[in-house]
């Protein structure tokens, strides 16, 4: 985990450019520092070290006598057997990077179908005098760009590229469509207008003229449908969906630093406490994390203990009360830098905090299973309008979760809702690849993205391992859902291994009393926000409108606060500007 950033172009003291960029992302990356120039390209690295500790492992990472140099953010996590296929005689680390390096020497871009992990690299072609630039499957790991008339600009956060004199000016399409729709991370554009993002299973070739090629080498859609029949035999899911899942995580294990893990109460992280004990044989003592905010109507840590009983893993809770929310806000907003998702992301990054002051740089997050087993209520529905399809519910909520009439008249009428692509002919299939690849997933990698590098901590995935998220594709829709259970085929397989309490229990969305808070302890400070000159001066709202939602919000108890958020969120934004 790390950052990587650099430049094409014939900028006199590039050297100093990278100085910026590596100062403004630092906390990605504290451990090394390093840069490389050749002609017209010049880029950096920051480590946070995780495999080989050693300099032997420190980037930039160059092969000599083939031309080819290397930056890299993620993990390769089958590095070991790659490795035995690329020569390891030759090889000078133990690091995943310099596999990923000879990787690209034997196959070129080809590389990328035998890497399982989470990544983003570029690798400077000396010989061919251009930059390959690469994302992995499902975007765990980010990679930001912006096309200038002096250059190419890459860096692993907007911040990166704002270093370096890249405008902040808001992208307005985005924005409208985000106050209105609540739709963002589904493409390549972010919340500023310069910046772009290269999107999950992409890669990019930049020429040391700056022309681009944008490449998709991976979709899932494609991936699944090469099989033509439907699994709906109960012992064969077992027999091969399982040992992916234990592998899945098992691999996510190798470090050289400390593995800890982050839980809530529930069947997914019942599945990953389970797997840890099997996986982790050489140390019981795994530390785990969990967070709450000590109100007793959200917090799942008795859950949590639960799932923990009669284990040696330590637990450690990160508790974070109203008193410490409004400065947490702005913290936060300036690390995310664009809209995340509520007072979750705050105390994700609280439960990083505490991670780093365990000592432990690394933690697995269960996420990813939802999607793929059907966990969701709204799963079920067999029809969905096009709008209700192309927005996204919020969980659990039955009242709008966006107010577009409070919007200023010039901001509503820019607003175009996305439409999602159908690569399935089921409705449910479709559904679970919109969250896969356009709504829940993209915004909770970025958000968990950014949480845990505030911190210096890395955040590994297992259950978002491409084998597993196809496989779950290709089963019949009675695995997913019967007789109105969800998860079905994912607890008959676990029901042996786990408490029949934990097995059943169902799904409960992941919450803090954000909606609460807003309208209670914390209304003095959301007005302070939207009766603020800053959020006057937006000129993005109706706030007459804004004035009479807020009043209704905090006297009516409507069942999702996202609209509140939003309007904070727009301010966070404005006053970073």
């Amino acid at each position: 985990m790390c950052a990587i950033y650099g430049i094409i172009s014939n900028c006199s003291n590039p050297q100093h450019q990278l100085t910026k960029m590596k100062e403004a992302l630092l906390h990605r990356g504290p451990d090394a520092q390093g840069e490389f120039i050749d002609g017209k390209l010049s880029f950096g690295h920051n480590r946070l070290a995780i495999l080989d500790l050693t300099s032997a492992g420190n980037q930039p990472m160059v092969l000599d006598k083939e031309g080819l140099a290397l930056v890299y953010n993620g993990e390769i996590y089958n590095y070991k057997e790659l490795k035995e296929d690329l020569d390891p005689e030759r090889f000078f680390s133990q690091s995943d990077t310099e596999v990923l390096l000879h990787a690209y020497k034997k196959w070129g871009k080809g590389c990328l179908k035998y890497l399982n992990g989470m990544y983003s690299f570029a690798i400077w072609d000396r010989n061919k005098r251009e930059l390959f630039l690469a994302r992995d499957r499902f975007g765990i790991k980010p990679l930001y760009y912006s096309e200038q008339p002096n250059g190419f600009y890459f860096a692993s956060e907007p911040k990166g590229l704002f270093a370096v004199g890249i405008s902040r000016k808001p992208n307005m399409k985005i924005w409208s469509n985000y106050l209105s729709y609540g739709v963002y991370e589904h493409s390549e554009e972010t919340f500023f207008q310069e910046v772009k993002q290269l999107r999950p299973g992409c890669y990019m070739v930049v020429s040391e003229s700056c022309s681009i090629q944008i490449k998709r080498y991976y979709d899932l859609s494609e991936a699944v449908n090469k099989f033509e029949e439907r699994i709906d035999n109960e012992e064969q899911v077992c027999e091969e969906y399982y040992p992916l899942l234990r592998d899945a995580v098992e691999i996510c294990f190798r470090s050289d630093v400390p593995v800890g893990f982050a839980v809530s109460g529930g069947l997914d992280s019942s599945i990953l406490i389970e797997m840890v004990s099997q996986v982790s044989n050489s140390n019981k003592h795994i530390k785990a994390f969990t967070y709450t905010c000590g109100d007793a109507r959200y917090d799942e840590t008795p859950w949590v203990q639960e799932l923990l009983a009669g284990k040696e893993h330590p637990l450690f809770i990160s508790q974070t009360n109203a008193s410490s929310i409004s400065d947490l806000v702005v913290q936060v907003s300036q690390n995310q830098e664009e809209p995340f998702g509520g007072f979750n992301t705050l105390c994700l990054a609280e439960l990083c905090r505490l991670a780093k002051q365990e000592n432990v740089t690394v933690l697995l997050d269960g996420n990813g299973l939802d999607e793929q087993w059907a966990g969701y209520d709204y799963y079920a529905q067999s029809t969905l309008s096009p709008e209700q399809f192309n927005s996204g519910p919020v969980q659990n909520s039955k009242t709008p979760s966006c107010r577009p009439e409070c919007l200023s008249q010039d901001l509503e009428q820019e607003a175009l809702q996305p439409s999602f692509i159908c690569s399935f002919d089921d409705t449910l299939d479709n559904l679970r690849y919109r969250d896969l690849v356009y709504t829940k997933i993209p915004r909770a990698l970025r958000f968990s993205d950014r949480a845990s590098m505030m911190h210096s901590r890395e955040i590994r995935v297992p259950f978002l391992d491409y084998r597993l998220v196809e496989y779950s594709f290709r089963l019949s829709k009675s695995m997913l859902i019967h007789n109105q259970q969800h998860k079905y085929m994912l607890r008959q397989m676990v029901g042996n291994i786990l408490p029949r309490s934990l097995v059943q229990v169902p799904k409960r969305p992941l919450h803090t009393p954000q909606r609460e808070w807003l309208a209670q302890e914390l209304s003095g400070f959301v007005e302070d926000i939207i009766f603020s000159r800053v959020f006057r001066e937006l000129g993005w709202f109706n706030l007459s409108k804004v004035e009479r939602e807020w009043k209704s919000f905090k006297e009516t108890d409507p069942d999702n606060s996202f609209f509140v958020w939003q309007w904070i969120s727009a301010y966070m934004f404005a006053a970073q500007n």
